[in-house]
Order: C-alpha cells, then sequence, then structure tokens
C-alpha cells in the first residue's frame, strides 16, 4: 500500500502572535513530487501563504520561492498602511503572473497554483486570495467569524464570467465542474492555455482582528469528506468551514492551547478517517496553518511552547482530468 509522508508540525512565536504548521504528504507520494507549498514570514507585519499546485510543480515551485518576498517588498513599500498594502495587492498578483509567462516555459501553460495569502496587521487581517484553498477566521468556541469564496467553476459569478468570454463549464456525471472541461479551480497562477477564463484577479478582504480567535489557511484536501463517508444521497463531497473551525478550536482546547499539537491532532484525525492508519493514507496533500490573531489573548492554558522553527513547505497534487474521481 502507498505510505504516507508524516511531517513533524512547526511552530513560532512572534510578539504575542502565535503560529503553527501542519503538513502530510497524499496519494502515496514523497517530496519533491506533492504540490502543496506553504510559507510563514513573521514580523511586525505577519505574512502568512497556502500555494496549492497542480498540473506539476513548475508554477507552485516559482510561486513558493518569489511571492512572499514581493509581497514583504510591498508590505515595506507600503509603510504598514492597510490601504496601500491592498492597493497594490492585485497589481502584485498580476506582475507576478505575467513574470511566469514572460519567463517562456511551456510548461507554465498547462501547470498552475491557488494562492491563499494573510497579513496579519496590528488591527486587521488583509486576505488575498485565487483558487479554492480556504481561509477562515474563528473564535475559541469555533465559531466562524469571516471567511472566504472559493474560486470554482461551480460558483454562479465565475460560470457568468468564463461563458461571457466565449469559454464553457463541463458538469459531467460523476465528476465536478471545470474550466473547459479542464481545471476544478476559476482562478490562479499559470495555467495560460486557459486563459481568459482562468485569470489571477484576487478577493481581498480585510477583517478586523477578534478580541480572541485564530486564522486558519489550508489547501483543500483538508476540507474534502473522506470516502469513508457515505454522502451520495445528499451530493456533498466536501466538509463546510464551520466543521473544518469547529474541529480546529475542539483541537486546540485537546491540546491546552498547544497550536503545533492541535495542528497535527486535525491532519491525523483527517488521515485517519480516510484510511483508518497513517501508513495507509493515499488521499489528497494536507497543510494547515494555524496563527494565534486574538487582539487580547493572554494565557488561557497552562502549557507552555517551547519550539520555535519557521514553517516549510509541503504539497499536493491536482489533476486536470480524473473522470469518476474527486481529486481537484
Amino acid at each position: 500500500m502507498p505510505r504516507s509522508k508524516k511531517q513533524k508540525s512547526f511552530t513560532g512565536t512572534e510578539k504575542s502572535m502565535k503560529y503553527a504548521t501542519s503538513y502530510r504528504n497524499g496519494r502515496g507520494r514523497n517530496p519533491p513530487s506533492t504540490e502543496d507549498r506553504h510559507f510563514v514570514d513573521p514580523g511586525e507585519i505577519t505574512i502568512l501563504g497556502v500555494l496549492d499546485g497542480h498540473g506539476g510543480l513548475a508554477v507552485v515551485e516559482h510561486t513558493h520561492k518569489h511571492l512572499s518576498g514581493k509581497i514583504r517588498a510591498h508590505v515595506v513599500k507600503s509603510e504598514g498602511d492597510e490601504n496601500a498594502i491592498c492597493k497594490g495587492l492585485a497589481k502584485l498578483f498580476h506582475e507576478h503572473n505575467e513574470g511566469l509567462k514572460a519567463g517562456g516555459r511551456i510548461i507554465h501553460r498547462d501547470t498552475g497554483s491557488t494562492a491563499t495569502i494573510a497579513i496579519i496587521t496590528a488591527k486587521s487581517c488583509i486576505i488575498a486570495h485565487i483558487g479554492d484553498s480556504p481561509a477562515c477566521i474563528f473564535d475559541p468556541e469555533g465559531k466562524v467569524l469571516h471567511t472566504i469564496r472559493p474560486h470554482v467553476p461551480s460558483n454562479a459569478e465565475e460560470k457568468h464570467r468564463i461563458e461571457k468570454n466565449g469559454g464553457f463549464v463541463s458538469n459531467s456525471k460523476g465528476d465536478i465542474p471545470r474550466v473547459m472541461g479542464e481545471l476544478a479551480v476559476s482562478r490562479a497562477f499559470g495555467d495560460f492555455s486557459l486563459a481568459p477564463h482562468v485569470i489571477c484577479e484576487p478577493d481581498i478582504q480585510v477583517f478586523p482582528r477578534p478580541e480572541r480567535g485564530y486564522l486558519a489557511l489550508m489547501s483543500d484536501g483538508l476540507i474534502e469528506l473522506p470516502p469513508t463517508i457515505d454522502n451520495d444521497d445528499k451530493g456533498e463531497i466536501f466538509k463546510s468551514i464551520p466543521d473544518i473551525a469547529k474541529n480546529i478550536a475542539g483541537a486546540i482546547q485537546e491540546t491546552r492551547g498547544d497550536l503545533p499539537g492541535a495542528a497535527e491532532l486535525v491532519l491525523k484525525r483527517h488521515v485517519n478517517e480516510s484510511s483508518g492508519n497513517e501508513e495507509d493514507y493515499n488521499g489528497d496533500d494536507l497543510t494547515l496553518i494555524i496563527h494565534d490573531i486574538g487582539l487580547g489573548t493572554k494565557k488561557l492554558f497552562n502549557t507552555s511552547i517551547t519550539r520555535h522553527k519557521k514553517g516549510g513547505g509541503r504539497r499536493r497534487g491536482r489533476t486536470k482530468k480524473i473522470s469518476g474521481t474527486f481529486y481537484i
């Protein structure tokens, strides 16, 4: 049986804010073949990101290597002003995509990557995203305070935009909606063979940081319902964001505020639901970042966290045409 490459959780502390990451290789693959990436760039303004590649590694690796540095330079140039940060983010996304195109690599035509980026300032959480890598802000009880809309072709606005540009959205039996019958996301870096239907225009939202609460960024593997759960009668193949938030909040409570322990617990439970055990996990790659963004965060639990390592990257795959499956 294919074996999952189990990864450790990493944690970091930046002044009064804490973060942790955890990740798994899926589908029996080992690095560097898997296609999830993530980064944590701590500072007075912290930058986090989850990238989910599809069709190959070219775009996601390039984006992982360069995007966070471009965002940091933009934040510095903006002198921390939230309006200035937001104003330039869309341009930055487009310039990054144009750089991929100008590179002239044929492989960028048929490979791509989602990007969900969070910029945490003194008072706010700015989220810019393209694609379907989820993000949510929730309170300690798991109530969702804010979330983002995935860019998928089943969304009415996305479908209308695609069709207005002369494209189509397939809806084949036994499959999920796909742009031009191929791609399960409607916005991404790369994928130039599907232009102008797949675009890199980000949604940018500014959310207030709560007095007590957490931010979670993840790859969409974490919201896929395990095949062991029968929901065919409801037509459901994804967990809801409220359910995910409750799972994460519950894990934080169980581990008494140990964020790396909580992140690891959430992924372990998902893997066990899918495969029954860690070694036989053959589902999607998984990435989870949890960040304590509470303005009034105090020491809520009698525990200390002493591991201080910067988060690395891990990957997950997305296939373009897989009839009868729901790997996206």
